[in-house]
């Protein structure tokens, strides 16, 4: 309510039809057009249904996947099993961020440089102990990323 007792909704104007009551479909309507949310009415299309979590591990999934994320040699499930430990949302930051760095580690080792980095850039923020170490990492992939981005005649 505002100091002249009118609420934010007496402000939207609906159209005037003399022909039917403002019902409770127009009335929503109305506000989400106002909200913008319009499109998804307009367009007739159903609202997007968003992508469902991951089930929750188990324990045993859990040591499981730490198992195969810490693999050596590193193999392309390390890489996964890391993915699915970071996704669970189920660990404290500073294991994401061990597992993000794990991550970033495995992808620089396949040449992949910008998912290292992009990584790192997520793990820093959640462990502050680490994020020295972090951040010297991530400049050293950085200078790698560069190095192989300049072309031989120039080296």
């Amino acid at each position: 309510m505002n100091r002249r007792g009118k609420s934010a909704f007496d402000a939207v104007a609906l159209p005037a039809n003399p022909h039917r009551r403002a019902g409770k479909f127009r009335c929503v309507a109305a506000l989400l057009l106002a909200c913008g949310f319009g499109n998804a009415l307009a367009d007739g299309a159903p609202p997007r249904i968003p992508d469902p979590k991951p089930a929750p591990l188990r324990q045993a999934q859990t040591r499981q996947l730490h198992r195969q994320c810490l693999r050596q040699p590193a193999e392309r499930a390390s890489y996964a099993a890391c993915t699915r430990l970071i996704q669970s949302g189920q660990l404290p930051f500073r294991d994401v961020a061990a597992y993000r760095e794990r991550r970033a580690m495995l992808a620089a080792g396949r040449g992949d440089f910008a998912s290292a980095i992009a990584d790192l850039d997520a793990a820093i923020p959640l462990d502050s102990a680490s994020k020295n170490r972090l951040e010297r990492l991530r400049a050293r992939y950085r200078a790698e990323q560069s190095a192989r981005s300049v072309p031989m005649q120039e080296r």
